[in-house]
Parts: structure tokens; C-alpha cells; sequence
């Protein structure tokens, strides 16, 4: 009994991906694209439309413009004093030319949620799929900075731990 349910859900699931992979093509969307960089084939298997694919997208722009957002204005937290120390100036700068692209993204989301259609979510998506590359190209090496800055013996000296506000 368990199996075929296994089966009838994993069936169920399937329909609704490649029926998003019609939705997708209708506006000359890679499917491919979207999965490798958003990895929508997670989202619930009861959604398949557009507007689940944009909250979806909208879900890392926030989860990576928040960690932007620490490095830019760093909160009190040792996380942060540390891994800010990896900016300097100019890319203190380039870190927030990305942070307002990501930003009007999800704004840009947000006014569509107010009154949501299949094309104004299917031009969201495009939009977002070719500016992510350059996005990801752009914090790949901010994050394998911060990365390695936790691999260095350097030790905070008691000045730069406290409150910061």
C-alpha cells in the first residue's frame, strides 16, 4: 500500500515538473538553468506554477542579500566583526552595487505578489536567471574570502569585539 503511494506521489510530482517545464519553454525560461541555480525541482509538489518558481528565486536573494547585508553593516555579532574585516573599500562597494541589484529583485517580487499574472512572474524569473550568473560570479570569491578568513590564526582583539552600535 505504501509503495504504490510512494509511486502514485512521485508520479504526481513528476507531472507537475514537466508541466512547468511546458509553462517555462512557453516563455523561453531554461528549466535547467532555474534547477541549478535555484534548485526549484525542492519546491512543494502541490506548486508548479510561476509564482511558486519566483518566491522560490525571491528565497536565496534574501538568504544572500541578508549575508551581504551583515558584511555591509555589521551587527554585534563575532561572525560579523570578523568576516567584515574582508572588505575593503572597494569592495565594500562592489558588495553593495550587488546588494542593491538583489534588493530591487525582491522589491521588484514584492509589487508583483500585489497583483500576481503568469507574464509579469514569467519576465521576473527571466530577468533574475540572467542577472544571477553575474551576481554569483560577483560573491564566489567574497565568500571563499570569509571562508578562509576563519582559517588564519588571527585571534580579535578585545577592542574589536565590542558593541559596535
Amino acid at each position: 500500500m505504501q509503495i504504490s503511494a510512494a509511486k502514485c506521489k512521485m508520479a504526481d510530482k513528476k507531472e507537475k515538473q514537466d508541466n512547468l517545464k511546458k509553462l517555462l519553454s512557453k516563455y523561453s525560461i531554461n528549466y535547467e538553468k532555474l534547477e541549478k541555480f535555484f534548485n526549484i525541482s525542492d519546491m512543494d509538489s502541490e506548486s508548479s506554477s510561476l509564482d511558486a518558481v519566483r518566491e522560490k528565486i525571491v528565497e536565496k536573494l534574501h538568504f544572500f542579500s541578508k549575508m551581504v547585508e551583515e558584511l555591509l553593516q555589521p551587527e554585534a555579532s563575532l561572525q560579523c566583526i570578523y568576516e567584515c574585516k574582508v572588505l575593503n573599500d572597494k569592495k565594500r562597494k562592489d558588495m553593495f552595487i550587488i546588494y542593491k541589484k538583489m534588493k530591487r529583485m525582491e522589491r521588484e517580487s514584492n509589487i508583483i505578489d500585489l497583483e500576481s499574472n503568469e507574464k509579469q512572474n514569467a519576465e521576473f524569473i527571466g530577468n533574475v536567471l540572467a542577472e544571477w550568473e553575474k551576481i554569483k560570479d560577483k560573491l564566489k570569491p567574497l565568500l571563499i574570502e570569509m571562508k578562509e578568513s576563519w582559517e588564519t590564526d588571527e585571534i580579535l582583539a578585545p577592542s574589536d569585539t565590542r558593541y559596535m552600535g
